[in-house]
């Protein structure tokens, strides 16, 4: 019973799907009521030997220590005079287990080593068992306290983000549609909503969308949903509609339950957590507001000023009060920890559809399907502020925990407003009625659901949507099929990127070779020009400068040349004139020195024609360098130009090319990133689906390890029952064999004493009576006499 019951908590715990369920209620049920009844330790047959074997040396009717006698059951369960030592069902607080096991002082047996570990089992087993009489007994066990700490200040922010815990993402229901959130709540310190509906709570991570977490919620529909002040724990209220309600505290932490609190007679619609975790408030269509004790499930008290049905309650952030509302649009403030009417808020004239403290625990707010949302002022209980927020009507209100408020209604719009009444943003309209609102301090972000399954999220800066949350999340085997699918269209669109950004990539990177290669060339060209421009001019001086060379000679040539006839006219007449005056010397001699100057006048015509004509032919063959030239550079230029052509439609070509090839590239950055993401949550879902096995896997052995363990415990416990029934026989043994022994003694002492002679004392002896003692049992009195 004990394995069967700690396999099916384990199971609940991990939110495992309902065949998993079915499968272990199959397996005990499987066990005969024979097997059960082996199953079980009783007080008579296997407690109350040990305990008078251990324990009633001490704890006796004769020898109560501490005022406790274990003989019977009534007085051990009556317990000692530091109370009751048997909680049945619970160790923890089963005072003499944590004794005889040693945790606590004073250890039992006091100043010697615990007893044996096969009978600290079987007290265990006995305690957990219900701590039954006898195999007629009926267990009755009474819930185990649950131990939720409360923190200091409820509204500080924890030292460590509560986020969830790894659970199973295997949803408990697959609907053909998805189902309404009818309840909304985002933890105050992690960005994590949750979602309720239909028998679980879907745990979404506002940053990435990704489900982190699914809640079982076995008992039916989930209205609503409450974190405590620190995040830590979620409150989940609902069940089956005329039938029966409750609310469930799970640990967000660790992923496990913690206590279900509440037997209603119908749905919980409204729940809330106290901030030091002590207590939970819970009301519905019953009209009365019941606050339940965590630790205990105990009921605390109850408030029955409600006339109609309890649609909100919530808790002050201080712990102080208790704010309730009802379908007749009453508003009700309570002693939080008394239950006592503290202040009745009137003014809606419609039903209350949400409730909502602001963090300083001084205002609360109250939204209505009268449409408005009302502000109150708790110290004198007066109306602060009142506005028509939705014009239909109102069905959710939110404090945020910068003061600024969240509402949705019957217009289908959610808005963010201040506490003047003034509408801050309005987001995009939802297709349906809104189910419910709320709004995250951490991440700013507003998420709000609908009828028909609508979940979206927006960020409030600017009221932009970011993605829609869904409420029918598939199974981890679709999750899996869904991702490969992903992932195969993403690696075909992959290729498909690839291919495209490597053919914009060859022809950009073709036109900038060719670019390049026109760019070198005409650089080339441009180099050859300069050359020929200077070679030109050098030419273009060179010829005029053999220009210059031939003018200066040619000029005084030309002026030789024609006085040379003329000083060869007048060296004719001289010499006529000296062939006639031959006697005269001076005349001789001018023709002689005419006759020289003719001469010199000659060679110096000859000097200057030969200047002349190296100056003319430098200045032709400079001519010809510098036609060269201008024919070379005319060439040159005209390629020039047609690299400036070619290089202007390449440019014209490049820009479209650069522009593709980094489309293709951002593309093919998209496009990788995406397929990244598909290969990440293939892997992701992939490893859910292993993690889920592995929990299998372990449940198997769990079940497998309990089964051994029980057949040992009971073989130990057989064997215990044989140990005592034996220390038993051998104690019997052991007194019969002592009362024969002084059976024995008391024979031989009677024997001696009749051998004594009668009226004959020895010498110097005292003569002393036999004393006879008989045995009673042997009739020695008689033997005596005789």
């Amino acid at each position: 019973m004990l394995i069967r019951r700690k396999l099916n908590r384990f199971l609940v715990v991990l939110g495992w799907s309902s065949w998993l369920v079915m499968s272990a209620f199959l397996t005990a049920a499987s066990i005969s009521g024979q097997e059960a009844n082996e199953d079980k330790v009783t007080f008579d047959d296997h407690i109350q030997p040990l305990l008078r074997q251990r324990c009633s040396s001490c704890h006796s009717p004769d020898r109560r220590n501490g005022d406790l006698d274990v003989t019977t059951y009534i007085t051990l369960m009556q317990g000692g005079g530091s109370g009751a030592v048997i909680e049945p069902g619970d160790l923890d607080f089963s005072y003499m287990y944590s004794l005889v096991t040693h945790q606590e002082e004073p250890v039992m047996p006091p100043g010697n080593q615990k007893i044996p570990d096969a009978e600290i089992a079987l007290i265990a087993r006995w305690i957990e068992g219900g701590a039954l009489e006898n195999m007629g007994s009926t267990a009755v066990i009474k819930k185990k306290k649950v131990g939720m700490a409360a923190v200091e200040n409820p509204m500080a922010k924890p030292s460590v983000v509560p986020l969830p815990a790894r659970t199973i993402l295997e949803p408990l229901i697959q609907p053909t549609a998805p189902p309404n959130a009818d309840s909304i709540a985002i933890s105050p310190w992690a960005p994590i909503v949750a979602l309720g509906g239909q028998k679980q709570v879907l745990l979404y991570h506002l940053q990435t969308q990704q489900l982190v977490g699914v809640i079982p919620y076995h008992d039916g529909q989930v209205n609503s949903l409450r974190f405590s002040r620190n995040g830590q724990w979620l409150a989940i209220g609902g069940g089956k509609a005329g039938l029966s309600g409750n609310v469930l505290i799970w640990n967000v932490v660790k992923g496990e339950p913690v206590t279900t609190v509440g037997n209603e007679l119908d749905a919980v619609l409204a729940c809330d957590i106290s901030p030091d975790h002590s207590m939970v408030a819970l009301g519905g269509p019953q009209r009365v507001v019941r606050v339940y004790a965590t630790d205990s499930g105990e009921l605390l008290f109850e408030m029955s000023k409600h006339t109609e049905w309890v649609t909100a309650i919530e808790f002050s952030p201080d712990g102080a009060l208790l704010a309730t509302g009802d379908r007749n649009g009453g508003v009700e403030t309570w002693e939080a920890m008394t239950g006592r009417s503290y202040m009745t808020l009137t003014g809606h004239t419609k039903a209350i559809t949400a409730i909502s403290w602001r963090s300083d625990s001084n205002i609360v707010a109250s939204g209505s399907e009268d449409t408005t949302i009302r502000l109150w002022e708790l110290n004198g209980g007066s109306q602060v502020r009142s506005w028509n927020a939705h014009g239909v009507g109102t069905l959710g209100v939110e404090f945020a925990m910068d003061g600024r408020l969240v509402s949705c209604g019957r217009d289908n719009v959610t808005k963010l407003w201040d506490q003047q009444g003034t509408a801050l943003k309005s987001f995009p309209a939802l297709p349906d009625i809104p189910t419910d609102v709320s709004i995250c301090n951490e991440t700013n972000h507003v998420v709000a659901g609908a009828f028909g399954g609508k979940v979206a999220m927006w960020e409030t800066e600017n009221a932009t949507w970011i993605a829609d949350l869904t409420t029918a999340p598939k199974s981890l085997e679709q999750q899996v099929s869904d991702a490969e699918r992903v992932l195969s269209e993403r690696q075909a669109a992959l290729e498909q990127s690839n291919q495209q950004h490597q053919a914009a990539k060859v022809a950009h990177d073709q036109i900038e070779a060719s670019l390049a290669e026109l760019n070198n060339q005409r650089q080339t060209t441009a180099k050859n020009l300069e050359q020929l421009q200077i070679k030109l001019a050098a030419a273009n001086a060179q010829a005029a400068d053999a220009e210059v060379a031939r003018m200066s000679a040619t000029e005084p040539m030309i002026q030789t040349q024609d006085a040379i006839p003329m000083v060869e006219d007048s060296l004719a007449k001289l010499r006529e004139a000296a062939s006639k005056l031959p006697e005269d010397a001076s005349l001789h001699q001018n023709v002689v020195g005419l006759n020289t100057e003719l001469e010199s006048m000659k060679a110096k015509m000859n000097e200057l024609k030969t200047k002349s004509d190296e100056a003319a032919s430098k200045v032709s063959e400079a001519n010809k360098i510098a036609s060269e030239s201008n024919a070379e550079i005319t060439t040159a230029q005209a390629g020039l130009a047609e690299f400036d052509q070619k290089i202007a439609v390449l440019n014209e070509q490049l820009e479209p090319a650069k522009q593709s090839l980094q489309a293709a590239s951002a593309q093919l950055e998209s496009v990788t990133t995406s397929h990244q993401q598909a290969v990440q949550l293939v892997e992701f879902w992939r490893n859910e689906v292993a993690f889920k096995q592995q929990l299998i896997d372990l449940v198997a052995k769990l079940n497998e390890s309990e089964t051994l363990a029980t057949s040992k415990q009971q073989g130990v416990a057989a064997a215990q029952q044989q140990l005592t029934e034996a220390q038993s026989r051998f104690d019997q043994a052991r007194t019969e064999l002592s009362n024969t022994e002084a059976d024995i003694t008391s024979y031989q002492n009677q024997i001696e004493s009749l051998k004594i002679p009668v009226g004959l004392p020895q010498a110097d002896e005292p003569v002393v009576e036999p004393e006879v003692e008989p045995s009673v049992e042997s009739g020695g009195a008689e033997a005596g006499t005789e």
